[in-house]
């Protein structure tokens, strides 16, 4: 089986596309949280588009459809807004690509980011993963516990 194709967004057309996906079955807002709270389109785009002023929106493509999707911006909260770590606004694989090591390529995808910004990367609780594996993946991949989330600081050249 061909792997998927992780690469930025690069269109708002693109981002409408993602927003239908993450909306439909098994989608991102698909939980049972936004039951109650349905996502609005407007609202969604304009916080993808702010994400994208400030970061990347990164889609996996898998016979021409998004399987997966990670969203990271800068955080800046120091008093010279200087930017301090990525922050993954979120992370979601479709449930017929979960286990299927979709969702570790594309925290990798996440962390090249974060070498060509030169600043750590932080991720928390990421919703649809149980816990354990989420914990496995970071771990494997370099994190370290900070608090509530996991940080992962990008090597420094020598």
């Amino acid at each position: 089986m061909a792997k998927s194709v992780i690469r930025p967004i690069t269109s708002d057309r693109e981002l409408y596309v993602l927003y239908d996906t993450l909306c439909g079955p098994g989608g991102y807002f698909d939980a049972p949280l936004f039951k109650y709270a349905p996502p609005v389109e407007k609202n969604c785009i304009d916080w993808a588009k702010r994400i994208m002023e400030n970061g990347v929106i990164l889609v996996a493509i898998k016979d021409e459809k998004i399987v997966g999707s990670h969203a990271i911006s800068i955080s800046r909260h120091d008093w010279n807004n200087k930017a301090q770590y990525l922050h993954g606004a979120w992370l979601w694989v479709h449930p017929d690509f979960r286990g299927s090591g979709l969702g570790k390529d594309l925290i990798k995808a996440a962390q090249d980011a974060a070498r060509n910004y030169k600043v750590p990367l932080m991720l928390g609780a990421i919703w649809g993963f149980k816990p354990e594996v989420l914990e496995k993946i970071q771990t494997d991949l370099g994190f370290a516990p900070a608090g509530a989330n996991y940080i992962w600081f990008p090597p420094t050249p020598e």
